[in-house]
């Protein structure tokens, strides 16, 4: 619910000579600092009647909602491009749920194990066919969190 008359909306980031007007608009005292006007709006706003309609969401929660994708014809960006990066928020906020942490773990887990004992194997092959190299070490790491194994 918003206050039915516009003046009484969105006066919070405006400038002083633009509540003043509102609040003159409103017959009531203009004087004082910005503090003081906004107080005077936000009274004003609370008395007012109200009305049902859409607002701009605040910027918390603008940022919170996934980003929406646009592609078409006239658009320069890739239908696949935008499915997949769509994609990929949704599997990163799957992978936070709490329901799947721990099964998450296990699988990183048991994917690193397999991983260091195919890292041994190379580096054994590395080791017998290259005479002249140093000790060679290779030590794989698992994060599906986010999405590569190194």
């Amino acid at each position: 619910m918003v206050p039915a008359n516009h003046s009484l909306r969105d006066y919070a980031t405006a400038k002083v000579d633009v509540m003043k007007d509102r609040l003159a608009g409103l017959g009531l005292p203009t004087d004082g600092y910005k503090g003081d006007l906004v107080a005077r709006l936000d009274e004003a706003a609370a008395a007012a009647g109200k009305v049902e309609m859409w607002t701009s969401a605040d910027t918390a929660l603008d940022r919170a909602l996934p980003a929406g994708q646009r592609f078409d014809a006239a658009s320069a960006v890739n239908a696949e491009t935008a499915i997949q990066s769509t994609l990929q928020t949704a599997y990163r906020a799957h992978l936070e749920s709490e329901d799947l942490q721990g099964d998450v773990r296990g699988i990183e887990k048991q994917i690193e194990q397999k991983l260091v004992r195919d890292a041994e194997e190379i580096r054994d092959h590395i080791m017998r066919t290259v005479r002249d190299i140093g000790e060679v070490s290779i030590r794989p790491t698992v994060s599906l969190t986010s999405a590569r194994a190194c």
